[in-house]
């Protein structure tokens, strides 16, 4: 039966986090959805060398009011938590050993119907001994309650949580599934539960097949868990409905999944191999390896327009170990930044519609505990059309009017209309035959290729009079039509009335185009 402690969240100095060891880089990540466009503009490579005696274990993101935060794990009872990437509140659980990670019913795609719940887990303990694997209950992320669910049987062994997960069944209703082992050496021993609210937990015998779960995920609608097998080697594992599981081993230990909903694909890289190995998917359960750069992807991430993965590339040059940050938009074509002097072992990004901020945790060369953040900003334009002209008085020659979309994606279907909404023209530039006889307004819809829609609209003026069409008959529209206008300022009943107000005036002037269109 787990055993339940309860407890009021308290908080640190902001001193003590600013101890931690930072270091700030800049990586331009463009970025697309379907209905803008974005431009990012990155900050600058900064480097901040703050010493503290924490160690950071993971960093992830976490949803909490509708809005998604970052969560930073770490060792001696502490994590951290922001909203921004910029703005960090710490955390103190005073005993715990080591936190992994946070679980919540709230994710996308996983949304419950019930109230908010907050599931911290990791290793618990008063002391380096009788370490317990527990989870840390909230609803309200202030007031925490610990469920000892791997309680410690000997001052030599530990209890150990690692991965915690929410999901939905075929019904809709809660699943939440977490993993863990009790550090036993030399034979460690699994351990798996499961609970429909995340308070009342119970052993499920999976047998040792399902082992060493360390990263548990809810995707598109499936359980998946990746993990290694002390006899069988690495594995990656899917469920349905948490209960029964398949079982694909793999050569060599798998990180977290990432998944583009829109291209349905599947991305996870293989731990422990100098080739950067990408397992890909289409559906979820059939895997295919594929070898592209040098190095071992260690975490990798979906940001809602292309996959970002975090690792390391031994130092060929100078020694020791190069974190690299890699990114793509199909998972077959990656660029590669590579960042000195660190060892990243866990990333996660949030982006929104103006900004993306992506925080990587892990260790430098000297084994001291590294907190990567990279930002950039950038403007929002959404997909347009405008028309060259806007506006036009009809001249002597055939006018053309040209379409001018922006920040669109080729290839652009055009439509243009008059005033009766038929059809005059499907390219992207058309001339206007014959001469109007009177003032026109013209539409144009556009769509590109991501079947956005965007609409504009052309105003020819014309007077309706013939004679304003070249008033002293030359063949031209220039200057000396304006003069002749001009002798007939403020006449009467004139010839060259454009605008029928029955006398010569400035507005009769505005119905001559001499730029001779």
């Amino acid at each position: 039966m787990p055993t339940f402690f309860s407890f009021p969240i308290s908080y640190l100095p902001a001193r003590h986090f600013l101890s931690v060891r930072i270091i700030i880089f800049a990586i331009c990540v463009n970025s697309a959805v379907l209905t803008t466009a974005q431009d990012f503009q990155c900050d600058d490579v900064q480097v901040v060398d703050l010493q503290s005696d924490v160690t950071l274990n993971r960093v992830q993101t976490f949803t909490k009011d509708n809005q998604s935060h970052f969560l930073i794990g770490g060792y001696d009872g502490l994590f951290f938590t922001s909203h921004d990437g910029q703005e960090f509140r710490s955390h103190d659980f005073g005993g715990i050993q080591l936190f992994n990670g946070i679980a919540t019913n709230k994710e996308p795609g996983a949304t419950s119907s019930h109230s908010p719940l907050y599931v911290l887990y990791g290793r618990n303990g008063p002391e380096q001994t009788f370490e317990s694997g527990s989870v840390f209950v909230s609803t309200d992320f202030e007031n925490w309650t610990e469920i000892i669910l791997i309680p410690s049987t000997a001052p030599d062994n530990a209890g150990e949580i690692l991965s915690v997960i929410h999901g939905l069944d075929d019904s809709g209703n809660d699943v939440w599934i977490a993993t863990g082992v009790l550090h036993d050496l030399p034979n460690n021993i699994p351990y798996v539960f499961v609970s429909q609210n995340g308070l009342d937990w119970i052993e499920t015998p999976f047998g040792e097949e399902l082992s060493n779960l360390t990263h548990l995920q809810f995707i598109n609608g499936r359980f998946y868990g990746q993990g290694g097998h002390p006899h069988n080697g690495p594995h990656l594992a899917w469920s349905e409905d948490g209960t029964n599981w398949t079982i694909e081993p793999s050569s060599g230990s798998v990180t977290p999944i990432a998944f583009d909903s829109t291209s349905g694909l599947y991305l996870c890289g293989l731990i422990n191999r100098q080739e950067a190995t990408i397992l890909q998917s289409t559906d979820g359960t059939n895997w295919t390896e594929q070898n592209r750069n040098n190095g071992t992807f260690i975490d990798i991430t979906f940001t809602g327009s292309e996959f970002i993965a975090a690792g390391v590339i031994l130092d060929e040059i100078n020694g020791g170990f190069l974190g690299i940050i890699t990114k793509s938009t199909d998972g077959i074509e990656w660029t590669v930044k590579e960042i000195p002097n660190a060892y990243y072992g866990s990333l996660a990004v949030i982006q929104t519609e103006n900004a993306q901020t992506m925080l990587t945790a892990g260790t430098n060369n000297h084994f001291e505990s590294v907190l990567s953040r990279q930002t950039c900003s950038n403007t929002i334009c959404s997909f347009s059309v405008t028309t060259s002209p806007e506006i036009q008085i009809q001249g002597i020659n055939p006018m053309t009017i040209t379409a001018i979309p922006e920040c669109g994606v080729e290839p652009y279907i055009f439509s243009w209309q008059d005033q009766d909404q038929q059809v005059i023209g499907d390219s992207g530039a058309i001339q206007i035959q014959p001469r109007l006889t009177q003032t026109t307004i013209f539409t144009l819809v556009t769509q590109d290729g991501n079947q956005n829609e965007a609409h504009a609209a052309v105003t020819i003026i014309s007077s309706g009079n013939g004679n304003l069409i070249d008033p002293n008959g030359d063949g031209l529209n220039n200057l000396d039509d304006l003069l002749l206008l001009g002798s007939e300022w403020r006449s009467e009943n004139s010839a060259f009335d454009a605008d029928g107000d029955g006398r010569i005036t400035v507005l009769d002037l505005g119905y001559v185009n001499t730029e001779d269109h």
